[in-house]
């Protein structure tokens, strides 16, 4: 039996219903997930959508280059890119981006470290066959020439200024950053069993990092404990750091914002912001 609204073979059909259309409504990164399995347009899905769900989830490396990682797409990527669909990116789209990144981002270092978070994706995205090809790898898409700049190491007058200029608490970390050649963070996480004054060496263990303002302790850079020499001018310096500030012990979390794991701790100042 015919009825209006419907055809032999068909299912009744309002055609006051409006017709789904392929492109996704505009909604949050959750409806917008469901329309990608609703409706089979995975493949085409909205690169915010990728990020969110395919990219960041399967993300290494340490926290803190995890949470660099995250700015970079967080406040440059999406907001320009995140609407377009994978599959209609284009060199001309890319072009256009460089060129608000030079714009807008006044170090050319830090332009290349976005492009270069935004290239892993879209080669994430070929890999998964949700893009033919990586159109970061076109020739007409050119990244910003880092300018090769000398960088000098502070002459000696000039380090004792600043190492005579800082309070008494905090001038230690000078004499060892100077003397041993640590990075800020690891005089940071000096713990006094680190020091071997019998045969002048100093252990590089750890490391202080923070994560919007949450301190933690994590191994050096590259994962790799060192031992450097230390000078018997450090040396002197440390002993009366010691006696004038005594170690306190702190626990802050090791190796992310999370868990706990404690060490002596050279500076009191250090000692109360790593507790707070």
């Amino acid at each position: 039996m015919w009825h209006p609204g419907r055809t032999k073979g068909r299912p009744n059909i309002d055609a006051r219903q409006p017709r789904q259309t392929s492109k996704p409504p505009d909604r949050p990164i959750a409806s917008a997930i469901l329309w990608e399995r609703d409706t089979g347009h995975g493949g085409h899905g909205l690169r915010r959508v990728y990020i969110a769900t395919r990219w960041a989830p399967g993300r290494g490396g340490a926290p803190k280059t995890q949470d660099g990682q995250e700015r970079r797409w967080r406040l440059h990527i999406v907001p320009h890119l995140g609407q377009l669909p994978l599959r209609s990116i284009a060199a001309t789209d890319l072009r256009a981006f460089i060129a608000k990144l030079e714009s807008t981002v006044s170090s050319v270092d830090y332009q290349r470290g976005i492009l270069s978070e935004l290239s892993a994706i879209l080669e994430a995205a070929a890999d998964d066959k949700r893009l033919a090809r990586n159109p970061m790898h076109a020739k007409s898409v050119r990244w910003p020439k880092s300018p090769r700049q000398r960088r000098d190491a502070w002459p000696m007058d000039t380090a004792l200024r600043v190492r005579d200029a800082i309070s008494e608490r905090n001038r230690i970390a000078v004499v060892v950053g100077l003397g041993c050649g640590l990075r800020r963070g690891e005089v940071f996480g000096l713990s006094p069993e680190d020091i071997d004054y019998g045969r002048g060496l100093l252990h590089v263990r750890r490391q202080v990092q923070a994560i919007h303002g949450r301190l933690y302790f994590a191994l050096p850079k590259g994962k790799e404990i060192r031992t450097v020499d230390l000078p018997p001018s450090v040396v002197a310096e440390l002993k009366r750091h010691i006696e004038a500030f005594p170690p306190v012990e702190v626990k802050p979390p090791w190796g992310k914002p999370e868990g706990g794991r404690s060490f002596p701790c050279y500076s009191r100042r250090a000692s109360a912001t790593l507790s707070r």
